[in-house]
């Protein structure tokens, strides 16, 4: 685990040594700490440990002439923790079995001001008050901390059916638009999907749901 809140180990297995010094000094001791670097191959693969207490490796592959401030950029949007990082490790096993790998697009229920701050925060800010079965406070749960998400856009409105037709207050609490979000593994992780194509989006400290929207419009119900 990180010494402190905040406090990451940055441990390369093999380093670019002006990528690595490059990387020491500009994120900060927020993110990493403890960088060592070596100026002797031309790719460089971190190892680091984040909030949850888990350890990823991220190899970076630039060319010679490229120590370069883009891939130095998605390094530290790999390496920067997931948003709601303290709030989460306390939770056993959460994220569970997330994938780390692209993710594509996703749809999200979105109000019809897409500016609204609340098209992007977890249930746990939203409605903190709410219990899940069992009587059990949504901020103690997992999914209270990610961004609930589809695969697909009919996905999203078949959900969103089922939902209004069992509550009609569903639509009005959540919104009757969608938004279409670009998310790669910068921006966070993801559980597995399931089979209604729903997925949980775990955001990176860097990611801004807003800047990700690609198209945003009213659900055809």
């Amino acid at each position: 685990m990180a010494d402190h809140p905040g406090q990451r180990r940055c441990s390369p297995a093999t380093s670019a040594g002006m990528l690595l010094k490059y990387l020491c000094e500009i994120i900060g001791e927020n993110v990493v700490t403890l960088c060592v670097y070596s100026p002797i191959v031309a790719y460089t693969q971190f190892q680091y440990m984040n909030d949850l207490g888990t350890v990823h490796s991220q190899s970076l592959q630039p060319a010679t002439s490229a120590l370069a401030q883009p891939a130095a950029q998605q390094a530290v949007a790999l390496i920067a923790p997931l948003k709601y990082a303290r709030e989460i490790k306390e939770i056993a096993q959460c994220p569970c079995y997330p994938n780390y790998t692209d993710i594509g697009i996703g749809y999200r229920f979105a109000l019809a001001d897409v500016t609204d701050t609340k098209n992007f925060l977890p249930l746990a800010l939203l409605d903190p008050d709410r219990t899940m079965p069992g009587r059990k406070p949504i901020t103690t749960c997992c999914e209270g901390w990610s961004l609930s998400m589809f695969t697909t856009l009919d996905a999203l409105q078949a959900r969103a059916a089922k939902a209004a037709k069992r509550n009609p207050k569903f639509l009005k609490r959540v919104g009757d638009h969608y938004t279409q979000v670009k998310l790669t593994d910068l921006c966070g992780v993801q559980t597995e999907p399931n089979n209604s194509g729903h997925f949980e989006f775990f955001e990176r400290a860097t990611f801004d749901g807003h800047k990700a929207v690609i198209s945003h419009g009213k659900m055809a119900l």
